[in-house]
């Protein structure tokens, strides 16, 4: 969607759902907020229900009138109705909003400029509630350039610490064309023969295990050759 990206972020050290969000802007009825928040958590894959999300958002919300533990109330703006869709999202995503709390956030907060000259607190930065931290620091970037002709928004960042597990993740082995003369086929003799009492889906199990097992031999794979005929036999040799 030009107004949402969802990514998989999956590595040794992290296993999490990405989303970066443009909400529609506060000029937009409050039931069309609404739905469009329902709309980007209905667009994470449900796969992916048990994965940690990080969020990444220009909200265009006024939040930290009403604080819990998802929000809290350092530099709260005035509550407005249309921000229900956002905080409803962040609820029920499991985040919290560093920049809303007191001992997280340094500095001040507002990172949009409204065409009159005032800054509001439109971006934020979300992170799993459920996550420990040995260090979470928060803060408004005014070093980041981001090629505008005027100054109306500046990015948020939050730098954290935790201890983590790193996740082992067995890769697939990659799939191979067989043909008959890769393989000695006299060797299908050796194949059991299941008893035609079993059930089927026991008998297909049993006679792959059987072919597998009397053509073990992988066959080698062929020497690669160059796709573009240009590149010279020393050039390949390199490569």
């Amino acid at each position: 969607s030009p107004r949402f990206l969802i990514l998989r972020v999956c590595n040794p050290l992290v296993k999490c759902i990405l989303i970066g969000a443009h909400a529609p802007h506060t000029g937009a009825e409050c039931s069309y907020i609404d739905e469009w928040w329902k709309d980007l958590a209905a667009a994470i894959p449900t796969k992916y229900q048990g994965w940690d999300r990080i969020l990444l958002a220009d909200a265009n919300a006024r939040v930290g009138s009403e604080p819990n533990r998802h929000v809290g109330d350092h530099q709260a703006e005035s509550f407005d109705p249309k921000a229900e869709g956002f905080l409803s999202f962040v609820f029920q995503q499991g985040l919290w909003l560093p920049s809303t709390f007191a001992h997280c956030h340094q500095g001040l907060g507002m990172t949009w400029r409204h065409s009159r000259g005032n800054w509001f607190r439109n971006d934020f930065v979300g992170l799993p509630l459920h996550w420990t931290l040995s260090h979470c620091k928060s803060w408004i970037s005014a070093d980041i350039d981001v090629g505008l002709a005027k100054e109306d928004h500046r990015a948020p960042i939050v730098h954290v610490q935790r201890e983590v597990t790193l996740h082992h993740f067995k890769q697939p082995e990659p799939a191979i064309k067989l043909h008959s003369s890769d393989f000695d086929l006299d060797k299908l003799c050796l194949v059991e023969k299941p008893d035609w009492t079993i059930d089927v889906h026991s008998h297909a199990s049993s006679l792959q295990k059987s072919v597998s097992q009397a053509l073990r031999t992988r066959p080698q794979q062929g020497k690669a050759r160059p796709h573009r005929a240009s590149m010279s036999e020393l050039t390949w040799q390199l490569v």
